[in-house]
């Protein structure tokens, strides 16, 4: 000791309480990087359902637009289909 030997007790002390913060800071870091990964997931599921949802609503809509030009070009047709009738019938007369 008198040779500038020091009690190593205190440096084991001073490694094991730096292992253990070593080790709680890791734990921390995978801790964190489990729940950014969860909630990426759910980002993710939830991305996926509005998707879906968006789609099924624009279908939707085109359904309803078609619907309405059928109407409309089945109105037409009758319209030109009377016409017709009606110029044939002046024709034979």
């Amino acid at each position: 000791m008198e040779m500038g030997l020091k009690d190593p007790s205190a440096f084991n002390q001073w490694r094991n309480e730096m292992d253990r913060r070593d080790e709680v800071l890791k734990l921390e870091y995978l801790l964190k990087k489990k729940i950014e990964g969860e909630m990426s997931r759910e980002q993710a599921i939830q991305a996926q359902l509005k998707a879906k949802s968006d789609n099924a609503n624009f279908a939707k809509d085109i359904k309803h637009e078609i619907e309405r030009l059928l109407e409309v070009r089945d109105s037409d047709m009758a319209v030109k289909i009377r016409e017709n009738k009606k110029i044939i019938k002046s024709v034979h007369l």
